[in-house]
């Protein structure tokens, strides 16, 4: 009796060849895949750090403004010979 032609250990290596190909660049693809992500997150994370950074110095800054023209420019009066009056 013949053996058939497909099942030589020729052909079952070749096929082992191909699904093991097949499974390292599947790796490699979703290897990358979750890289990209990795970096697109960092550089978004590093964005968003940066925009509420100068939304909180804007923030202060409205508010010092506010207490100054609430607090402080109530008790300042004009010319009395005070210490006010050298150095404005």
């Amino acid at each position: 009796m013949k053996p058939d032609r497909f099942d030589d250990g020729w052909h079952r290596r070749r096929r082992d060849i191909r699904d093991a190909s097949t499974i390292v660049a599947t790796t490699q693809f979703g290897l990358a895949g979750v890289l990209a992500l990795v970096v697109l997150a960092y550089i978004g994370m590093a964005a968003l750090r940066s925009a509420a950074t100068n939304e909180a110095v804007k923030q202060a800054s409205e508010l010092v403004d506010a207490q100054t023209r609430s607090v402080v420019q109530p008790a300042v009066t004009d010319g009395d010979g005070g210490w006010m009056s050298v150095c404005c």
